[in-house]
């Protein structure tokens, strides 16, 4: 609101600016929605610096280990082990850290 006035004040952007550093990783641009009047809803999407990267994939767990207690505990200890670890993994080597626990 405007200091004493009563009204609102509305600032509004109407240019998008990048650094030019960031433009050879843009993956998308456009228009996604239109705003009020000659406005419109931008999306950006960067991709990683060096590269999208992917892991390996899963392997195959058998549910039937679920059924046993001892075995389910035994599971779930280990998910918190790894996921405390995951955390002071730097991003660049997340994959590398799930492909061994994997």
């Amino acid at each position: 609101m405007g200091e004493g006035s009563g009204t609102a004040c509305v600032a509004r952007l109407d240019r998008t600016y990048v650094d030019p550093a960031l433009l050879q990783h843009l993956s998308y641009k456009g228009v996604v929605a239109h705003g009020r009047e000659d406005h419109h809803i931008l999306s950006l999407s960067l991709r990683p610096a060096a590269g999208e990267r992917h892991g390996p994939g899963r392997r195959p767990m058998r549910t039937g280990l679920l059924a046993s207690p001892a075995a389910a505990a035994s599971i779930a200890t280990f998910v918190q082990g790894v996921t405390s670890a995951a955390g002071a993994v730097p991003d660049e080597d997340v994959l590398d850290f799930f492909a061994v626990v994997k």
